[in-house]
C-alpha cells in the first residue's frame, strides 16, 4: 500500500493491535522527514534540557536551524543540555542560548515573552515543558496545583502571548507562517 492511500478497515484493525504497535515501536525505523531547511530560522523549545524537548532541539538543529533558545527552569541543566547539543557539531553557523523560564510563575512567563519581543524574528515555538507530581502541591505565586499550573494554565498563557509574535504580519517575512506546537 502506498503512503498516500487510505488503509482499509481490515488493515486499520490489524495495525491497531498491541502486537503491531510493539513491532512498530521496537523494530521499525521511521524514515527521516524529507529535506527540510531551517537555515535562518529561530526556534524556542520549552523544557528542552531533557527528554522529548532535548530530542526536539536536536532534530531542529539537524535540519539546519540557525538559532535555538532552550527555555528551562534550571539554567545549569540548560547549559548541560546546550553542551550536549553542541558536541559533535560545527558551532560556527548556529547559536544555542539558554533562557530561564519558570512555568510556575506568571511573572517569569511575561518577562520571558518580553525578552522574545527583542528577537529579530521567531519562527518556531515548541511548548514542551511539563511536570507530573505525585504529591499535591500548590504554586505559592498563583495558588493553583503545580501540575495544572505548568501543564495547562501557564502553557496556555505562553501560547496566547506568543501568537502575535509568530504572526506573519509582525515579521519581516510576510509570506512565511510561524509554527506553534503544544506538546
Amino acid at each position: 500500500m502506498a503512503a498516500t492511500e487510505t488503509p482499509t478497515l481490515a488493515e486499520a484493525e490489524k495495525n491497531a493491535t498491541i502486537g503491531r504497535f510493539l513491532y512498530r515501536q521496537l523494530f521499525l525505523t521511521v524514515p527521516p522527514p524529507p529535506a527540510i531547511s531551517l537555515t535562518g530560522k529561530t526556534a524556542i523549545v520549552t523544557g528542552a534540557n531533557t527528554g522529548l524537548g532535548l530530542e526536539i532541539a536536536r532534530q531542529l538543529l539537524d535540519h539546519g536551524l540557525s538559532k535555538l533558545i532552550l527555555a528551562v527552569r534550571d539554567e545549569v541543566k540548560g547549559q548541560n543540555a546546550r553542551a550536549e547539543l553542541l558536541s559533535g557539531r560545527d558551532s560556527s553557523d548556529l547559536s544555542i542560548e539558554v533562557w530561564q523560564l519558570d512555568m510556575l510563575s506568571y511573572e517569569s512567563i511575561t518577562t520571558f515573552v518580553e525578552r522574545i519581543k527583542g528577537l529579530p524574528s521567531l519562527d518556531i515555538a515548541v511548548l514542551n515543558a511539563g511536570v507530573m507530581k505525585q504529591i499535591y502541591t500548590t504554586s505559592s505565586s498563583t495558588g493553583h496545583e503545580d501540575t495544572t499550573q505548568v501543564n495547562f494554565l501557564s502553557t496556555a498563557l505562553l501560547a496566547i502571548l506568543l501568537l502575535p509574535i509568530l504572526n506573519p504580519k509582525s515579521k519581516s517575512k510576510p509570506n512565511e507562517l510561524g509554527c506553534l506546537v503544544w506538546v
